[in-house]
């Protein structure tokens, strides 16, 4: 009897496995440009799939949109997946498409990747998993938008992460957003990231964008609440930001003071300009895009770069506007790009003089009079 009881527990320990986790990779399908729904990939759908060369289905939980298949646990764990991985998926009529994982492991580290959540648009060939779009749930709340709302009454916000884009994702009338969104997603330090664009248009209206760089790994991005400035920040801590100062960050002056309420034929006290970039070094060549919202305007910006008393450097941006106007065009968006070559290390002040006829005035950039720009 007790070599009965050895015998049959035999099977069980040859099979039981050492607590390996076995490589989950989560997904919605899209076929020519409509989502696959993951029932029908259930239950086939004109798809097979093979997990590093063995037959695999695909199932959900809970009932959720995105397929999940399932890699042999004994060489997918992450203390153990140091070959890469391929999971085969055909179709019966279009042939077959390849996707890579490459190492989460070797020797020393774990590498982690963002694998759950992801979208794959079916097209025969091979790709890379970490070059596969990650579909995230941005949640929060956003502030700051009343000056964009009260100078451009046609503001919305849309969201972008690289290859998706989310038109309105910010309501005008109402600051909480919840939305989906495909993002592009790499890694810079042991756990992938994504930047997540929320930009600012509409008709008659400069691109005034914020950036948003976070942890990518869950399917979640919750942000709590966020106040729009058009500069780069980064998530730290919990859903806490700050400016990211680890990437070029541009930035824009005049987009909260570019106001409407004034007489007719008076400019606005402060027309937008955009600057690249914020952080400038010495060996950097810096760009001024001067935009205002005009017509037929004959205007040059020119610029020179003279010492102050103070041992300072001033840059001097003069617009000039001849008393005449270009013939035959309508109001519409016009803008002036002006390179400025490296300039020397220490703090440059900002000054704008004008060149006018009274009658003809030029476009107006208070907003960037008299602002200080560090260089390294």
């Amino acid at each position: 009897m007790r070599a009965f009881i050895l015998l049959s527990l035999l099977p069980l320990h040859v099979t039981a496995q050492p607590g390996w986790l076995a490589l989950e990779f989560s997904f919605i399908m899209e076929h020519h440009g409509v989502e696959v729904p993951a029932d029908k990939l259930e239950h086939g759908g004109g798809f097979t799939f093979e997990a590093d060369g063995e037959r695999a289905r695909t199932f959900t939980i809970n009932r959720s949109r995105f397929s999940t298949v399932r890699f042999p646990a004994q060489r997918s764990d992450i203390t153990r997946h140091r070959d890469t991985l391929w999971l085969r998926i055909t179709h019966r009529d279009e042939g077959v498409m390849e996707i890579a994982f490459p190492p989460r492991a070797d020797q020393r580290t774990i590498n982690p990747y963002a694998t759950d959540h992801m979208v794959v648009v079916f097209r025969p060939g091979r790709v890379m998993v970490t070059d596969l779009p990650k579909h995230l749930r941005v949640t929060g709340i956003m502030t700051g938008l009343a000056p964009l709302m009260e100078f451009f009454p046609g503001t919305h916000v849309s969201a972008t992460c690289g290859c998706d884009t989310v038109r309105q994702a910010v309501d005008r009338l109402r600051q909480e957003f919840d939305f989906g969104i495909g993002c592009r997603t790499f890694r810079t330090s042991s756990l992938p990231e994504a930047v997540l664009e929320l930009f600012a248009d509409g008709p008659h209206h400069p691109h005034i964008s914020m950036r948003i760089r976070g942890t990518a790994l869950g399917p979640d991005w919750p942000l709590d609440t966020v106040r729009f400035a058009p500069t780069q920040f980064r998530v730290l801590g919990w859903h806490r930001l700050e400016v990211d100062t680890a990437v070029v960050r541009d930035t824009v002056f005049g987009w909260n003071l570019a106001g409407y309420d004034r007489r007719i034929g008076e400019p606005p006290p402060s027309y937008v300009v955009h600057l690249s970039h914020a952080q400038p070094t010495t060996r950097d060549t810096l760009l001024f895009r001067f935009w205002w919202l005009g017509g037929g305007e004959n205007v040059r910006i020119t610029h020179r770069t003279v010492p102050d008393r103070e041992g300072e450097h001033v840059l001097e941006f003069t617009v000039h506007r001849s008393p005449a106007n270009l013939p035959g065009i309508l109001p519409r968006e016009r803008e002036i790009t002006v390179q400025v070559p490296p300039l020397p290390a220490g703090r440059a002040r900002m000054k704008l003089a004008y060149q006018e006829d009274p009658d003809f005035p030029a476009p107006r950039y208070a907003a960037l009079d008299g602002y200080y720009l560090t260089v390294r």
